[in-house]
């Protein structure tokens, strides 16, 4: 099982708050892999029973095939990231990368060996005596990275190492992050709220909420393919209508809805008659003509326009206000710009909407 994360049946309990509920997880060997979710839905919590800050209430944490039960932080095959880095900031950055290194007993000439080429992996070469202070935020990050992959772990536990960076540096850190454990092969797993930085990098995402996981899957099959309404409204942007199935076809399913019969690809456990929620992301408009089918077709008031360059954000009259129904149309430089108030026909594609057997929906 090499460096597999293996979650069993996992709780971990304060008091009588349940931060984490029964959560079973298998993490591969090599892979890149984020948990996503909002503040408080037990992420964390969840790197830090894998780091061994924390011991379950209840269940295992294996790794490699190894039940980690009573084997500390210092003694288990993994690293961690924390947010605020925790860099020596009086030290050099030589001495940074080699401090887990000089407290395992390496000698000088060892441990220099391993920073030399860490400071290469992290595009850092020739800058070891420089002081942590000296460097930019993205820098600053890349060493924190360094130190932990120089003790050589089989699992770097990162959690949120970006969330102080400003947009930009976060972006282009991501490709970094991802490039540097395709080298390495070190099994990562990260914590955000990002969904942008969870889709970019992982090879699997775990979407959390309420200290349980609602779904594991390629970031296409969490975007494309949400298992149901919490991950289809929490990942992305997803225009929902409420209905009740009025008939299933051939995997797709009519619904009755407010703007009339729709028609999107039936989950598993639709029924007919079923109340149920139809899910329609903005990207997958297009403007109608009469020919469309009625079944793809909404007809609505434009109540708000907003020109993006690229793109054209219509939001039509919605009865929900609290969950505004957007749609994004390319701007191909040539046709008119509807404008507010004007009535507008917007067809999809049945295949690229999605019936879901009514739930909760994420809090936006």
């Amino acid at each position: 099982m090499g460096s597999d994360v293996l979650m069993q049946n996992t709780t971990m309990r304060f008091d009588d708050y349940v931060a984490v509920d029964n959560v079973n997880l298998h993490i591969r060997e090599g892979e890149f892999f984020s948990l996503l979710g909002s503040s408080g839905c037990g992420k964390t919590t969840i790197l830090r029973m894998i780091s061994g800050f924390l011991e379950p209430s209840e269940g295992k944490v294996l790794i490699g095939g190894k039940d980690m039960r009573g084997i500390g932080p210092n003694k288990r095959p993994t690293a961690l990231i924390f947010q605020n880095l925790a860099l020596f900031p009086l030290m050099s950055v030589e001495d940074n990368i080699a401090f887990g290194l000089e407290v395992r007993s390496l000698s000088r000439k060892e441990r220099m060996r391993r920073v030399h080429g860490l400071l290469e992996l992290i595009a850092l070469p020739g800058m070891g005596s420089k002081k942590v202070n000296d460097l930019s935020g993205g820098q600053k990050q890349r060493v924190a990275i360094a130190r932990a992959l120089a003790v050589e772990p089989k699992v770097l536990l990162l959690d949120e190492p970006l969330s102080a960076l400003d947009l930009k540096l976060r972006q282009r850190m991501r490709q970094e992050l991802r490039a540097i454990q395709q080298k390495t092969g070190v099994t990562f797993i990260y914590i955000t709220h990002d969904q942008g930085e969870a889709m970019a990098m992982s090879d699997r995402v775990g979407v959390m909420s309420q200290a349980s996981i609602e779904q594991v899957g390629t970031p296409k099959d969490i975007y494309n393919s949400p298992a149901n309404p919490f991950v289809a409204s929490f990942v992305g942007t997803n225009n929902v209508l409420a209905g009740r199935v009025d008939r299933i076809i051939d995997g797709f399913a009519v619904v009755r809805t407010r703007f009339g019969e729709l028609m999107g690809r039936s989950k598993a456990g639709v029924q007919e008659g079923d109340r149920s929620l139809l899910f329609i992301r903005p990207e997958n408009f297009f403007l109608a003509k009469e020919y469309d089918r009625d079944k793809s077709v909404i007809s609505s008031t434009i109540y708000r326009s907003q020109f993006e360059g690229a793109f054209i954000n219509l939001f039509l009259n919605n009865t929900n206000r609290s969950r505004e129904f957007m749609v994004q149309l390319a701007n191909d430089g040539l046709g008119e710009i509807p404008s507010s108030g004007s009535e507008v026909r917007l067809g999809f594609r049945p295949e690229l909407a999605l019936v879901l057997p009514e739930g909760e929906l994420a809090n936006e």
